[in-house]
């Protein structure tokens, strides 16, 4: 069973009953300690790969596969982006928590709180993260911290967000195909 796919060039990571991480064609079996990946992310360029858990975030070397750092949650982890230069991971939580860590420091900072805060995508120049929901809302919040934007409402839980590339629009895709 697949719950949440990523994927940069070659490289493609996958979490579920496990997680796995392809790169070219070698297939690596990430080892983890929670019994379901309930959300994957690549940076860009393939070079990391994200997984989360029901207890802990995990970073990855996006070719190899070795672990590069671990933080551990109190939670399930629902959704993961990273920013553009790799720098800064953004986490969803089941509490509605949504955290931004830095990777160089291991530190995360709780940026707002949206109840069901699930898929989210960082946008192309850094500054927003949209944040869809299991109730079917999107929200729009700025990295630094101001407060979440109603997007809009729908019907049904959001479970994929997208940005478009220039910026200007945002996909998000629900569980009931609407």
């Amino acid at each position: 069973n697949v719950s949440s796919v990523a994927s940069a060039g070659s490289r493609i990571v996958a979490g579920g009953s496990r997680a796995l991480l392809w790169s070219g064609t070698t297939e690596h079996v990430l080892p983890t300690d929670d019994s379901w990946i309930w959300a994957v992310a690549s940076t860009r360029d393939g070079r990391l790969a994200a997984t989360g858990g029901n207890a802990q975030i995990r970073t990855w070397n996006g070719e190899t596969g070795t672990e590069v750092g671990t933080a551990l949650v109190a939670e399930r982890v629902n959704g993961l982006a990273f920013t553009s230069d790799g720098a800064r991971l953004a986490s969803t939580h089941r509490s509605g928590d949504v955290i931004v860590w830095n990777l160089a420091t291991r530190t995360g900072t709780t940026v707002a709180k949206i109840p069901g805060a699930a898929r989210l995508a960082i946008s192309p120049d850094d500054k927003h993260v949209a944040i869809g929901a299991s109730d079917g809302t999107l929200h729009l919040l700025a990295l630094d911290g101001s407060a979440p934007r109603l997007l809009k409402s729908g019907d049904g839980q959001i479970v994929v967000a997208r940005w478009s590339a220039d910026r200007s629009r945002i996909a998000a895709g629900y569980a009931n195909g609407r």
